[in-house]
């Protein structure tokens, strides 16, 4: 049973918007606790995030049990999210999208001790490309406020490398299985199949096959995806989110660009990851 952006909740104390939600979640790490541990431990799903995220709940858009119309308003009778939490039962694995949490220390201290974390990252790099063509605060070529946008990426990393530091001394650290972006991108299904071990989820019949043919019509579109920075950013830009990332280029395998000579030789060849498409490393 899958849900998609449990966290994203209409309303947060102290006045936090929806935008600011990833930046000030120590503030609000009570009601993360509250929602997960509803979800996890009885099923229960948060109503906005249903009608929010309709297209990306597909489990449960193609249960039936709730019109999409309905869905989509966030007016769902309680007979109809008596009826999901039952469907939710039914369902030996849960599972949720979860981006919201800072750190492994705002998971909810009752959760199982059968809690599985798949921790994905991916390169940096993409990550300020992704931001920059996606989100205006982010675009470096306006001039408005340069030095504050600059700044930014500094700070790219920071979330990454409090993982890091906790990581070890996790009392679940052994279900925290590290998944690189790049490696499902080269990799889909055998990635796939890792991930769906590590969960438990061991009888899926045609499972191979059916992975490879829903994957196989965007696989050259993940990779150029994968690669996008090298086109967008400059290197200077390149040099500082390397400068302030070291310790999860080390961890994750990312290679870092020595200088402007090698990045102008070497950005249409290149894609500065170590072994894309690694199924067997243990990051």
């Amino acid at each position: 049973f899958y849900i998609f952006e449990p966290l994203c909740t209409e309303k947060f104390p102290h006045g936090i918007s929806y935008n600011q939600t990833i930046a000030n979640s120590d503030t609000i790490v009570p009601e993360y606790q509250q929602i997960l541990t509803d979800y996890y431990n009885h099923c229960r799903i948060p109503i906005y995030s249903l009608s929010k995220f309709v297209a990306l709940n597909d489990k449960i858009k193609k249960s039936g049990i709730i019109p999409l119309n309905v869905m989509a308003s966030g007016k769902i009778p309680d007979s109809k999210m008596d009826k999901l939490t039952e469907f939710c039962e039914s369902h030996e694995i849960r599972v949720t999208k979860t981006i919201r949490l800072k750190s492994l220390e705002h998971l909810p201290e009752n959760l199982s001790k059968d809690l599985k974390i798949i921790y994905l990252v991916r390169d940096p790099r993409a990550i300020v490309k992704s931001r920059i063509t996606r989100n205006d605060i982010w675009d470096l070529s306006k001039p408005n406020k340069p030095k504050k946008r600059f700044n930014r990426l500094d700070h790219v990393c920071e979330t990454y490398d409090v993982f890091l530091n906790q990581r070890k001394n996790y009392k679940f650290a052994e279900n925290i299985l590290v998944v690189r972006y790049e490696d499902l991108t080269y990799e889909r299904v055998k990635m796939a199949e890792k991930i769906y071990q590590f969960i438990g989820e061991k009888e899926r019949s045609n499972f191979d096959e059916k992975l490879a043919h829903r994957f196989e019509h965007n696989a050259r579109a993940s990779i150029r995806i994968s690669k996008g920075w090298r086109g967008v950013l400059d290197f200077s830009v390149v040099d500082r989110v390397q400068k302030g990332c070291g310790k999860v280029f080390e961890a994750f395998g990312y290679e870092k660009v020595l200088d402007d000579q090698e990045y102008e030789k070497l950005r249409n060849e290149s894609s500065w990851v170590l072994n894309p498409g690694c199924v067997d490393c243990d990051w």
